[in-house]
């Protein structure tokens, strides 16, 4: 009886274990998916600021092109602004491969669209917390996981050890006899049944050596899981204060230049002011833009990785198993 009790229990956490990966394969795809959704918004963002510097930077080549045309401006002044503009579209161009890689990857990887993962990151967003999430390493699937495990070989090792002991069948037979012939006789065979095993080969031994060790292994895989998920969850921390501090220094670099910009194109028709600075400065202002992007975009990567760590991330982006996408 404890032999077949164990079995169950074992079957039982056995299950257990499967619904826990199931459940981790869910949030490991979902996390995959939006750093892919998240990188695409991120091109398709600086692509955006890129554009737009770009063409005030042409406005700015043009008018330079036309001065030296009439005489008035030099030959290297409109050299330098066609190199800024070939930078500009050389930086367009490496953005918009980017973007066309990410496109395919999604659509390899998900089978999904542009406008799938759009909408991915839209949810993301919508439904992220401010704060940073986390989670104690011993209340993780993975540890949790690990512990069933352990406690499956508890369970094997009973009955492993239940297979080596004596079995007693108890058996009752009765015979009733014909009622009209012999109404008062009938008869009852009982017997009893004994099973040992007398020798196996030690293959006995050798399971339960082997489910020690596997017992072992899982006390020490959950000892690394604890270490593991609190590294990586201070490190998510330092980073994310990282980047929020870079954040608000760019944020502050990208207004200076946009106040000088101001001032310069104040100065224009006042003074002789070369269409050549303000399209430099249109490059650095682009320039910071698209950084910023980046480092906001960074941002809410490592955001979304404590939310995984934390194991929230599917219920932010509103995922359960048995959904398409994933």
């Amino acid at each position: 009886m404890g032999q077949n009790s164990a079995a169950i229990e074992a079957q039982n956490l056995r299950y257990e274990v499967a619904q826990t990966e199931a459940q981790t394969t869910l949030a490991d795809r979902s996390f995959q998916l939006l750093r892919l959704a998240m990188r695409l918004a991120r091109t398709q963002k600086m692509l955006a600021e890129q554009q737009k510097a770009a063409d005030l930077i042409a406005l700015e080549t043009a008018s330079i092109e036309a001065r030296a045309r009439a005489g008035a401006g030099r030959l290297a002044e409109l050299r330098e602004a066609k190199l800024l503009v070939l930078d500009a579209d050389i930086d367009i161009n490496r953005t918009r491969a980017n973007r066309d890689q990410l496109i395919e990857q999604i659509k390899l990887d998900y089978d999904l669209g542009a406008d799938d993962a759009a909408h991915v990151f839209e949810v993301y967003m919508q439904h992220r917390p401010e704060s940073l999430q986390f989670l104690e390493p011993a209340d993780t699937s993975a540890a949790r996981a690990l512990r069933l495990q352990l406690a499956t070989t508890t369970h094997e090792e009973r009955q492993i050890k239940g297979s080596r002991y004596m079995q007693i069948d108890g058996v009752l037979d009765g015979t009733m006899f014909d009622l009209a012939d012999y109404e008062d006789e009938y008869e009852l065979v009982g017997r009893l049944e004994f099973r040992m095993p007398l020798y196996d080969g030690g293959t006995a031994a050798a399971r339960l050596r082997e489910t020690a060790w596997r017992a072992r292994e899982l006390k020490s895989a959950e000892q690394n899981q604890h270490r593991q998920h609190a590294a990586d969850s201070e490190l998510g921390a330092l980073r994310f204060r990282q980047l929020e501090r870079e954040i608000v220094e760019s944020s502050a670099r990208l207004s200076e230049l946009e106040n000088r910009l101001i001032s310069v194109q104040a100065r224009q028709g006042q003074t002789a002011v070369s269409p050549l600075e303000i399209a430099n400065l249109q490059r650095q202002i682009g320039g910071a833009r698209t950084q910023l992007v980046e480092l906001q975009m960074d941002r809410e990567e490592v955001r979304s990785q404590t939310l995984f760590l934390a194991e929230e991330l599917t219920s932010v982006l509103q995922l359960k198993i048995g959904d398409n996408g994933c």
